[in-house]
């Protein structure tokens, strides 16, 4: 199976950055290819807005999204999608 994680955290030795590897390193080992795509390292503006998406380089850059059987995220909790603060 293609797993594709995508992680997002300022922090490299972070909780979540531990979570990552720890997930990269187990799915590897059962035999599954695995895709980090780690945002902050990238220099992705995690506050998206129209700058993000103004013009596509390569054009199979976001072709590989669709191609992986699993998408994993790995963030903070400060970013929650509820809205709901901690």
């Amino acid at each position: 199976m293609r797993i594709f994680i995508v992680h997002a955290h300022p922090e490299h030795n972070s909780f979540n950055g531990a979570l990552t590897r720890a997930a990269q390193d187990a799915l590897s080992a059962a035999g599954h290819e695995v895709v980090i795509s780690d945002l902050y390292a990238m220099g992705f503006n995690t506050v998206s807005d129209r700058r993000n998406f103004t013009t596509i380089r390569d054009a199979n850059y976001y072709h590989q999204q669709s191609e992986e059987d699993s998408l994993q995220t790995s963030r903070p909790r400060w970013t929650s999608f509820s809205g709901a603060t901690p």
